[in-house]
């Protein structure tokens, strides 16, 4: 096509939108991919002026195409490396803020590789989906080579003027963006190629489909399935609101800055390409000769772009700092992160487990020459990041697709757990243990924090029936006697799996205990020895003795250790004392529920709400365990709440019925937080449930874990001119804590398994945990009518749940607090394996070591795991503050050599080591990657 030179040039960017299972569960998904491809593959091969076509940025959609069509994969694979179909960067599209910032990185490394392998990939970041953009993600696409992104959700016009800025990650690396216009990726298909379609406007309420007329339409009327009803439209072409049609999509890019180009975005949900596309063109053309519509791809409107804005100057642009997660919360479907939180809990332990644990202790055995299980960990994950689809990982979809997330990530956390156990079982085989006698019953314990830490753990010790003690003693590795608080036992006959043999029985006590690890070191291990403590007799008739072993209870319904105090009130709040600065946090730990008359991405309080709070409660109370070591105190609240909404009636329903809440709340000895584990019995449905800590910090600002960084955001949210404010945007996302502080003092909520946070703009200064969103099944299939059905309950969540949370007061701001590092203790709990003596004479690694030492505390681990292309093995560490950290790197094999590389993994420079460390300057909020081969 010869294009002539006028004034303003559209660029048709035809593409597709390809939701994996969102509307429709996997395999009905998959046949709409498939008529789709098949369509667009016959497209492409009869108009050659059809240049391109974008596949929404990911990889996956090809792969499951060629699933089910492999004698494509010659053709398919030739449009790709004509550049014809365009794929990547991304492996499978992600909802950002539920996942870690390291399986963001992996999406790419992944999703470039196999895009590659498939013809080529995609140097734009194109990011029409998601719900906000997390902070670090310039840093991170830079990482990959990618200088140029296409933001959908969501950067204001207050922040952004106009279209094209430039987006700064915390790390000070800046990306050339577009914001995409009014209507998004969809402002020319909806426009134009719908009014052409149907010979109405898209917005005109006539544009419907009338039953007999246009086309076909089918629908399964058994009550089996309510999926959707099924039209195959007439091809038509209707050319009379023309001009009205390419106005508009004109108008829809009034924003950018070169208006000689302008992004027309061909194509939504599961589109196929319109077949009278070139038609459109020639008469659009001919209409107006001001400007030329014209088949475009979306690199070349980038090249255009860029040549455009050099003209202009740079320095002009706007500059965006931070998360592109600006409001309305229809926007980014903002409240969609406590929805469905089985599934937000099981992601959290897959990523969790493969990447802090499997991973990490995998490299460490492949320090010592035992072969990475590279096949098991390339399988968990693909079906990780197969969860993690856009959508698919936050459940806002049918409960068939929800389950089918599940079990993705039930097959991370088993394959997780394979990996770990393996490795450790070949390092336990390195430890020597010749100073032990073949009828000792060892101990050994493995931290995966990058810290030196102090543990209680409970631990359940097998001792050999002859045996036979009251209770176990722990010796630690020098010899010392550690504390223990004895649980219990019980005699069992333990399977003992005799490998290429059948099981065996082991007659054993099962002995379960807390035990004073003392420290072990960071990435390391430490050997234990289980020692029998006295005979218990079996026969005797009559009570054994029983033996205080300590307390940490100090008065009723009151409990401390060496740096808090805790006291509960009648109605489960607990008062806190910070001993180190005498600071007392009053009535925290109360439950508030209140109606949604929302969906899936946005909570909509009803006009006559009721809230109901456990604040006027009668609490039952108990103390279920206590020690030396641990004391958990039980609260436990039966909540009467209405039973669903009266949608209709805009209202809570006036039937009562009981939400059945209990914490255990418990103190360890040498802890620094509270932890509280909270079990919820729900049979209510169109709610939502919040913890909440009444902080009276007189705090600006909360201080949020986020992807490489701090997330640090305003409290007190702007209202318009009229003094109304969007009161989504006041739930925000986390990683694994947010913290609120002052000039003195602050208090950090930990998390394992929560997403959603809010601070109140009240004096109180509360701080709420959201546990449970329940909402319909009700998908937003088109703007005018949604997909419902209320024989699904899933998004109810009805049943019980379990949340698990820490209350860490501390010193100072985040910083001074030590925030992040009290975060990863509590998250990560160490690794305890019983053994006995083996008789390995290579065995060289003594009873206590730490494998890798990062210095100092602040540098935060990210991953540490094999090369995507080598055999050397990757060390991603970053630094999530805003100072400069002079940091060292020991280990405890020399690598051979040391290599700093990109996020791609591609050469930077050579390292030196010096007395086997590397010293190396951590700039802020930089993410490093090493790259180590020994």
């Amino acid at each position: 096509m010869v294009v002539k030179s006028l004034n303003s040039t559209g660029h048709i960017i035809t593409h597709t939108h390809c939701d994996r299972e969102w509307r429709v569960p996997i395999w009905h998904a998959r046949m709409r991919l498939i008529r789709m491809v098949d369509s667009l593959l016959s497209s492409l091969q009869k108009n050659s002026d059809f240049k391109h076509f974008l596949f929404d940025g990911q990889v996956v959609g090809i792969e499951d195409y060629l699933d089910v069509r492999p004698e494509h994969r010659e053709l398919v694979c030739g449009l790709i490396r004509e550049g014809r179909i365009q794929i990547g960067p991304w492996y499978n599209l992600p909802d950002e803020y539920p996942v870690y910032g390291e399986s963001l990185i992996r999406n790419l490394l992944i999703g470039t590789r196999r895009a590659a392998k498939l013809g080529g990939c995609m140097k734009i970041a194109y990011l029409s989906f998601g719900w906000g953009q997390t902070a670090q993600l310039p840093q991170i696409l830079a990482g990959f080579g990618i200088d140029f992104v296409y933001v959908g959700k969501n950067v204001s016009r207050a922040r952004a003027p106009k279209s094209e800025f430039f987006w700064r990650s915390p790390d000070g690396t800046k990306l050339l963006a577009t914001r995409l216009g009014d209507c998004g990726r969809a402002n020319f298909y909806f426009t134009a190629i719908m009014s052409a379609m149907y010979g109405v406007s898209y917005h005109d309420p006539a544009c419907k489909v009338t039953w007999g007329q246009g086309g076909r339409m089918w629908r399964r009327a058994d009550g089996a399935t309510d999926l959707e009803t099924t039209f195959v439209k007439d091809k038509v072409y209707c050319n009379n609101l023309l001009k009205q049609s390419i106005d508009e999509a004109w108008q829809t890019t009034e924003d950018t800055l070169v208006k000689e180009h302008r992004f027309m975005g061909n194509g939504t949900d599961s589109t196929a390409p319109f077949e009278q596309l070139d038609k459109l063109i020639a008469d659009a053309n001919a209409l107006d000769p001001s400007r030329v519509l014209m088949h475009s791809g979306i690199e070349e409107y980038a090249a255009a772009l860029k040549e455009s804005l050099q003209k202009q100057g740079f320095d002009t642009l706007t500059v965006v700092d931070g998360e592109l997660r600006d409001g309305p919360s229809f926007h980014v479907s903002g409240n969609a992160l406590a929805v469905r939180t089985q599934l937000k809990t099981l992601n959290r332990q897959a990523q969790l487990r493969l990447i802090r644990y499997a991973e990490p202790l995998a490299s460490i055995a492949r320090m010592y020459g035992i072969p990475y299980p590279e096949t098991f960990i390339d399988k968990a994950w693909h079906y990780l990041l197969l969860a993690h689809s856009h959508d698919a990982i936050n459940g806002v979809t049918l409960d068939k697709t929800a389950r089918d997330t599940a079990y993705k990530l039930e097959q991370v956390i088993e394959l997780a757990e394979v990996i770990t156990d393996a490795s450790a079982s070949e390092l336990l085989k390195k430890i020597d243990v010749s100073s032990f006698s073949q009828d000792d019953v060892l101990i050994a314990v493995f931290n995966p924090s990058n810290q030196d830490g102090r543990y209680v753990l409970n631990a359940q010790i097998d001792m050999p029936e002859e045996y036979n003690p009251q209770w176990v003693d722990i010796v630690d590795s020098d010899g010392d006697l550690c504390k223990v608080q004895p649980l219990g036992s019980t005699y069992i006959a333990s399977p003992a799996n005799v490998v290429n043999s059948r099981a065996l029985p082991f007659y054993c006590d099962r002995h379960e205990m807390y035990f004073d690890t003392g420290v072990i070191p960071a990435m390391g291990h430490k050997v234990f020895k289980a020692q029998p403590h006295n005979k218990l007799s079996r026969k005797t008739e009559f009570w054994n003795n029983v033996y205080d072993f300590g307390s940490q209870i100090t008065g009723p319904n009151r409990m401390a250790n060496e740096f808090l105090e805790v006291s509960f009130n009648p109605n489960g709040t607990f008062d806190m004392l910070h001993k180190a600065s005498g600071k007392i946090y009053n009535g925290l730990h109360y439950f508030e529920d209140s109606g949604d008359a929302g969906d899936y991405w946005q909570r909509i309080s009803p006009w006559k709400n009721s809230t109901f709070t456990t604040l006027a409660a009668e609490a039952k109370i108990s103390i279920v365990e206590d020690g030396p070591l641990v004391t958990s105190f039980m609260c436990e609240w039966t909540m009467s709440v209405p039973q669903k909404m009266l949608r209709n009636e805009n209202r809570r329903d006036d039937t009562l019925i009981s939400l059945v809440i209990s914490s255990k709340v418990t103190l360890r000895a040498g802890t620094q937080y509270l932890e509280i584990k909270t079990t919820v019995n729900n049979q209510a449905m169109d709610h939502r449930l919040r913890a909440g800590f009444p902080t009276y910090i007189a705090a600006e600002q909360s201080v949020a874990q986020g992807h490489f960084n701090l997330d640090t955001r305003p409290i007190d949210r702007p209202r318009d001119v009229n003094g109304i404010r969007d009161d989504g945007m006041g739930t925000l996302p986390m990683q694994h804590f947010v913290d609120l502080s002052d000039d003195s003092a602050g208090l950090a909520l930990l998390n394992r398994n929560i997403l959603e946070y809010e601070i109140s703009d009240d004096p109180s200064r509360t701080a709420f945990l959201t546990l449970l969103r329940c909402v319909p099944v009700r998908i937003c299939t088109e703007h005018r009518c949604a997909t419902q059905d209320h024989l699904q309950t899933g998004p109810q969540c009805l049943g019980e749940y379990t949340f698990e949370y820490a209350v860490y007061p501390h010193d100072g701001d985040v910083w001074a607090g030590n925030v992040y590092q009290a975060s990863q203790q509590y998250l990560m709990e160490p690794l305890i394996y019983q053994l006995s003596k083996h008789d390995n004479e290579n065995a060289l690694l003594p009873l206590s070591k730490s494998f890798l030492t990062i210095e100092p505390v602040g540098i935060e681990v990210s991953a540490f795991k094999k090369a995507q292309d080598s055999d050397a093995c990757v060390l991603r560490l970053y630094n999530p503050s805003g100072s400069m950290i002079e940091g060292k790197l020991k280990f405890a094999v020399k690598p051979k050599t040391v290599e700093l590389v990109t996020l791609n993994e591609e050469l930077l420079r050579k390292l030196v080591l010096i007395h086997d460390e590397i010293g190396f300057e951590f700039e802020p909020f930089k993410i490093v990657t090493f790259r180590l081969t020994f």
